[in-house]
Formats: C-alpha cells, structure tokens, sequence
C-alpha cells in the first residue's frame, strides 16, 4: 500500500523498494496472488520509468501465473498491461490484438468499466494507426457505455479521443467543445492529471488556430503539473507544445529551452510517441536556429520509425516538418512534397494536415 501511494506521486524508485520489500516475504509464506500483484507493481514501474521490455517481462509472468489459476478478471487486466507495452515498443498489431482480447475478456466478465476503459485504448491505438473512423466508433461506443453505466470518471476520456478525432478531420471548433465538456467533468471530479492533459490538447489547437499565447499559457501549466509527479511522457508532450507555440510566437530562445526539456523527458518516457511530439517541436527549432541539416537528419528517421511500425499519423506529421523546414531552407522541391503530402494525408482522412500542407505550400 505505501508502494501505491508512492507510484501515485511519482517517486517510482520508492515504490519499487516497497515492492521489493515485500515480495520476499510473500514469497516465504506463499501468498501466490500477492506474489503476482507485486510482479504487476513492478511492471507498472518500469513501465512508467520507459523500461518496456523489462516491464513487458513482468506482466507475462503475471499472466501465466492467472493463466494457471483461471482468474478471469486479472487475465483481463494483464492483457491491457501487455498491450500498452506493445504499443510502447512499436508493436501496434500486437497491442491492437491484446487489447481485443483484454476487450472480450471484460465483456465475458460483464465487467463495463473495463470494457469502457478498454474500447477507449482501443481508439487511442486505431488513432495513432491512423485508422480514424475506428478510432470514433471505439470512442463512441466507450462513452455510450460509461454514460450507461454512470460512471462519471472514465467519461472525459473518449469524449476528449473524439476531441483528437475532430482536430485530425479539421474540426477545430468542434474538438474545442469536445474538450471543453471533458474538461468540465475532469473539474467536476478533480481529476488534476487528466485536466493538465486536455489543457495540452487544447494548446495544439491553439496552436493551429495561430493563439500563440493561449497555446504558451495552457502548455506552460500543463507541464508544471506534469513535472510535479514525475509524469514523463505528458510532461514531454506539454513541453513540445510549449516549444512550438513560443517558436511560432518568435520567441526562438524560450523555444529552444522548452525544446531542449522536451526532448529529456522524452528519453525518460513510455513508448515511442512523447519522442515523436518532441522531435516534431525540437526539429523546427533547430531549423530555426540555423540547423536545418540535423532537423532534417530527425525527421527522416522519425518518418522510417513511424512508417516501419505503422504510426500513420505522426508518419504525416513528420513529413509536415519536413516539407516547412525544406520551404523555410528555400529548396525548389519544398512545394511539390507539400502538394504530394496533401494528398497523401487528404486520401487517408487526416484533413488538417493536408490543409496545413496546403497552407505552408500557398505562402511566401
């Protein structure tokens, strides 16, 4: 319990020492289900300190200790543990797979929190694969069910997911009101975490309606709270945003700091996605500052990543960069990447980035 209460504020090294006190002596008495939550404790650990594979280690022994004793309520839960950690590690088939089972496993328990929770991961993941109009039915469908069920808390989540889906089809005045509800309710039940999230979502679209400093203001805040308990895959995503709404601003020195944090807290983090926010804010910083090579040297190897692993949205995104850093370098081939990439992202439904690559194509 004290090793909860230490991951819950963020000192992760304390809470595995807990852990690891206890472990022992569960062993010596042979508390077997004691002995797999333990295991589960330290996979949720290293998980949130960015060790996958090891975390990864830890929930495949959870599971085949449930797998022996039948426990159909842990299996659910050790499959949603798997398949973040498959996501993380640019697994995106298998994580899509596990979740699915993770999925069919709450609905035989007819437990509808967790399939409400899981059809929601399910839409974040059919997001990132760029597979939009999944991403909205699982949103839909895990919203519908939480509303069903009154469960008040896991209602911003999908109803910020269909926030991220109108911002990808160009509806920013739709995505604000979507965010703006979930906030209201993340307010209402004083979830601080998940509030700082949506500020951040909020401070991208800022950023694309040119409110800079409304863009500045909610990234700067959401990166304190996120700094405050050690969350380091938000706190690179608040830091990316702070960077490029200040660069946008003209303030290129405050940008290249928060660039710079970005970029550290992004080697800290979970997964491949808090790299992908920070390299699409550093880069631009660094053509900016007169390093357009090494920005471009980021960007092509996030475009290899991002297509390799099947990350179609962020693959999009990296070749936005690319084509504003060829412009600003004045490369004669600028435009015709641009038109090439506003079809591309047109053909697949991501419309704001084809009307952003139409728009860097159109200026001076």
């Amino acid at each position: 319990m004290t090793a909860d209460v230490l991951f819950d504020q963020g000192d992760f090294e304390g809470a595995r020492k807990k852990v690891e006190e206890a472990l022992p002596v569960f062993q010596e008495i042979g508390a077997q289900k004691s002995i797999r939550a333990s295991r589960e404790r330290v996979g949720n650990i290293l998980y949130q300190q960015g060790k996958l594979q090891e975390a990864k280690t830890y929930y495949d022994q959870a599971l085949r200790f449930d797998q022996s004793v039948h426990d159909p309520t842990s299996l659910a839960s050790d499959y949603g543990n798997i398949a973040n950690a498959l996501d993380g590690l640019g697994d995106l088939t298998g994580a899509l797979k596990m979740q699915q089972q993770a999925l069919a496993a709450f609905n035989e328990l007819g437990d509808r929190r967790g399939s409400s929770a899981t059809l929601n991961n399910l839409g974040n993941l059919s997001l990132e694969m760029g597979n939009f109009d999944a991403a909205k039915k699982y949103f839909d469908q895990a919203l519908s069910l939480a509303q069903e069920i009154t469960y008040r808390g896991g209602q911003p989540y999908p109803m910020s997911g269909l926030g991220d889906v109108l911002v990808v089809r160009g509806d920013l005045a739709g995505a604000r009101k979507q965010y703006d509800e979930a906030l209201a309710i993340c307010e209402e039940i004083k979830d601080e975490d998940f509030a700082a999230q949506i500020h951040t979502a909020l401070a991208f679209v800022a950023l694309q309606e040119r409110r800079f400093s409304d863009g500045e203001t909610l990234a700067r805040q959401s990166a304190a709270v996120f700094d405050k308990t050690n969350s380091t895959s938000s706190s690179a995503w608040a830091h990316a945003l702070l960077a490029r709404n200040l660069l946008s601003a003209g303030n290129l020195a405050e940008a290249r700091g928060a660039a710079a944090k970005a970029i550290a807290r992004s080697r800290q983090a979970a997964g491949e996605t808090p790299r992908f926010e920070a390299t699409l804010a550093d880069s631009r910083v660094q053509a900016k500052s007169g390093k357009a090579a090494e920005a471009r040297q980021q960007l092509e190897s996030m475009v290899s990543t991002t297509h390799k692993h099947g990350y179609r949205l962020y693959e999009l995104q990296a070749r936005l960069a690319l084509g504003e850093i060829a412009l600003w370098s004045g490369s004669a081939t600028a435009r015709s990447h641009l038109a090439t990439l506003e079809k591309d992202a047109r053909s697949q439904g991501a419309i704001f980035i084809a009307n952003q690559a139409d728009a860097v194509r159109q200026s001076k």
